[in-house]
């Protein structure tokens, strides 16, 4: 920690956390971001249960904790096709050797309206970040996202906000009808004063998380043969309906996940976005100590 004479205090490292319902593709985000198959992803069900916290290491591993305390561990793969955790499990923490992880932790949540349970847990993981990644659809922002979006503001945590283009019909991130949603969105979300911070200059980011991950041929090692097939199927209908030739090059960049993955990695690389944003982060948790303080004060008279 470095310690000023405001008494600001800086965070060496972020823990961000990946907020949202589920399967809005939380954990393939993830599985985006660090470039691997780290996080369980499913079709129809809710694969994240518990908070999964991803920090760096030089050996993998995966501990399986409650309350604090190591009660088991396991290597990645077993984790990944675990159908139950030890008992009285409340968070996994999966060490790996990532770059990324050296200036941030990675949080991926339970995803809200899967059911009470995992409800209650996704809001109580508010309690341990920083910052919220918060992901939704294409398909319109929902009563829950909504509301989770109010939730980060009552509790004063910064938020950036991703929409993963999930409906077929409407699957380029950059095309002009999602460039509609993504205003139509804006507008709302000003009109009730909860905007969410920028990624190099854009309030929400419109990807394509599978049209990155199958770009990074990690979907061969992730998914069935029916599952790649229907995969593939899709991308090249889309392409042929739009008479184009969409090679893993152009679905890299066409994805538009880039610009979330390098403003989140851009201090690996000699920028300071990572920096200003801790200093950012820190000021406002030290306005709304210095607010409360006052609050308490002006009570009394």
């Amino acid at each position: 920690m470095l310690h000023l004479n405001l008494g600001i205090m800086v965070k060496d490292k972020l823990d961000i956390g990946i907020i949202g319902c589920f399967q809005n593709g939380k954990s393939t985000f993830v599985n985006c971001l660090l470039d691997d198959i780290v996080a369980r992803t499913g079709y129809g069900i809710s694969t994240t249960s518990i908070n999964t916290k991803y920090i760096y290491g030089d050996v993998q591993k995966v501990e399986y904790c409650s309350k604090g305390e190591i009660v088991g561990t396991s290597r990645l793969n077993e984790f990944l096709r675990m159908v139950e955790y030890p008992q009285g499990t409340d968070e996994i923490v999966i060490t790996l050797w990532k770059p990324l992880l050296k200036n941030i932790n990675i949080i991926d949540t339970p995803g809200f309206e899967a059911n009470d349970k995992d409800n209650m847990m996704a809001l109580s993981s508010l309690n341990n970040i920083d910052i919220a990644i918060v992901v939704l659809t294409n398909k319109g922002i929902s009563i829950q996202e909504m509301n989770i979006i109010v939730e980060l503001f009552k509790r004063r945590i910064p938020y950036f906000l991703i929409m993963n283009c999930t409906d077929v019909n409407t699957w380029n991130p950059i095309s002009k009808s999602n460039k509609i949603k993504v205003d139509n969105l804006y507008e709302k979300l000003k009109s009730v004063e909860r905007l969410p911070w920028s990624i190099d200059g854009h309030n929400i980011v419109p990807v394509n998380l599978l049209w990155f991950w199958y770009a990074s041929e990690q979907y061969i090692n992730e998914f069935t043969d029916e599952r790649r097939c229907q995969i593939e199927a899709a991308i090249k209908s889309y392409s042929d309906n739009m008479g184009e030739i969409f090679d893993r090059d152009f679905l890299l960049n066409a994805s538009n996940f880039l610009i979330v993955r390098n403003f989140l990695a851009a201090e690996i690389n000699g920028s300071i976005s990572l920096k200003t944003l801790r200093w950012k982060i820190a000021l406002n948790k030290k306005l709304i100590e210095w607010n409360n303080k006052l609050d308490s004060i002006v009570s009394r008279y």
